[in-house]
């Protein structure tokens, strides 16, 4: 599994996740004290995400098979570069797009290599008891037993909460930032 953006909140618990399901964790970040943090948290290889050979360090981190999920934050021009970095019936689950660019994508492509792309909004989901009572009863056991741990990177007053949103639209952040009253 290959996870974008692993230093911050949705990125350090993926890679919890990921790790306490067994499966190998690729994860990329936009610093190195950000990837430290992912591999503290139990990513096997890190990767700055600007750097220019990117796929090819996927593809040799992978012997050359990619990887079988791509959980991907960047959008644009990344998008394009995250399906290449996908095994042959790999899974693409868009969550967000840091790029704030549109994305293209050929579906024949998806279709000679039989992969998938899904969108994730938390927003709908959380509407949705059923699922929601899924996913509780999923993490529950997870945080109860430390495999999954919230990683707070940040604590602000909540009077200082523009300086937060800097901090955080700044790509500063690590893991969760906090505000409180």
């Amino acid at each position: 599994m290959l996870v974008q953006a692993a230093g911050g909140a949705l990125g350090t618990a993926t890679v919890q996740v990921a790790r306490a399901l067994g499966l190998r964790v690729v994860a990329t970040a936009s610093s190195e004290a950000k990837l430290e943090l992912a591999r503290r948290l139990g990513a096997e290889v890190t990767l700055l995400g600007s750097r220019p050979d990117l796929l090819e360090a996927v593809r040799e981190a992978t012997g050359g098979h990619g990887v079988d999920v791509l959980v991907e934050v960047v959008g644009g021009a990344g998008f394009a570069q995250s399906l290449q970095m996908l095994a042959y019936r790999g899974r693409l689950l868009v969550v967000g797009s840091a790029s704030r660019e549109l994305a293209q994508m050929q579906p024949v492509s998806l279709m000679k290599r039989n992969q998938s792309v899904m969108g994730v909004w938390l927003t709908p989901f959380l509407a949705d008891p059923q699922a929601l009572q899924e996913a509780t009863a999923f993490l529950s056991p997870l945080l109860a037993s430390g495999a999954v741990r919230p990683v707070v990177g940040k604590v602000f007053a909540l009077e200082n909460a523009a300086e937060a949103f800097a901090y955080v639209t700044g790509r500063h952040s690590s893991g969760k930032v906090v505000l409180t009253p």
